[in-house]
């Protein structure tokens, strides 16, 4: 699931389980199913930038668990003459720059000396790659085959749960009971602020605006 869904997406679950019948569902936020896909070492924060067709996620993991995210909405698919890859660039640098400036500011330095870990379509294309690297200053990481990654770590977390505990932590195990099985909610964690923060100034680890 995308890690702040829109009514639209939860409506879109909801109408999954409905046609499958499904009494037990498990749930694992994207950008966590992107890290475990990955084979990420989830020990020390991480940083996982999602970029996929239409949507951008940026999520901070702590201890194998999502602890604050924001999404772009901008993916692969937008990018062309009126949305240049810069654009996309600079709108997940703003949104790291939100999280240097919360309490998570120390664990967000961390992941960044440690390098982001770029997944989905958006991990393919070298140019994203290069000009986040330069903005950021770190070492962008680019995940193996990065457009399966979250479907790789959703099938992990799947066949892993029950058997390891740390699984089971990041994953959200729902039970639906008979008589709510056609008329209950999808519940929605939020990880994050639910809408689009105002960006300040870059922070100082980041470098200034490119040119290009």
């Amino acid at each position: 699931m995308p890690v702040l869904c829109t009514d639209d997406e939860r409506g879109a679950a909801l109408t999954a389980l409905e046609i499958l019948d499904a009494g037990i569902v498990l749930t694992i936020d994207s950008v966590k199913a992107a890290a475990l896909g990955a084979g990420a070492d989830l020990a020390e924060p991480l940083l996982v930038v999602d970029i996929g067709a239409h949507l951008t996620e940026v999520g901070l993991l702590v201890d194998g668990r999502v602890t604050h995210a924001d999404r772009i909405e901008i993916g692969t698919l937008d990018l062309g003459r009126t949305t240049p890859v810069a654009h996309l660039v600079q709108s997940v640098v703003g949104v790291v720059t939100d999280l240097l400036q919360l309490d998570c500011g120390g664990q967000v330095v961390d992941a960044l000396e440690r390098g982001p870990l770029l997944t989905g379509g958006g991990a393919l294309r070298p140019q994203i790659t290069s000009q986040l690297a330069k903005r950021l200053l770190a070492p962008v990481r680019p995940a193996p085959a990065p457009h399966f990654a979250a479907v790789r770590g959703a099938g992990l977390a799947l066949g892993s749960v029950g058997r390891h505990r740390s699984f089971t932590v990041a994953c959200t195990v729902v039970t639906r009971p008979a008589s709510a099985q056609h008329h209950g909610q999808v519940g929605q964690r939020h990880s994050g602020p639910t809408k689009e923060p105002e960006r300040a100034t870059l922070p100082w680890r980041c470098s200034g605006e490119s040119s290009g």
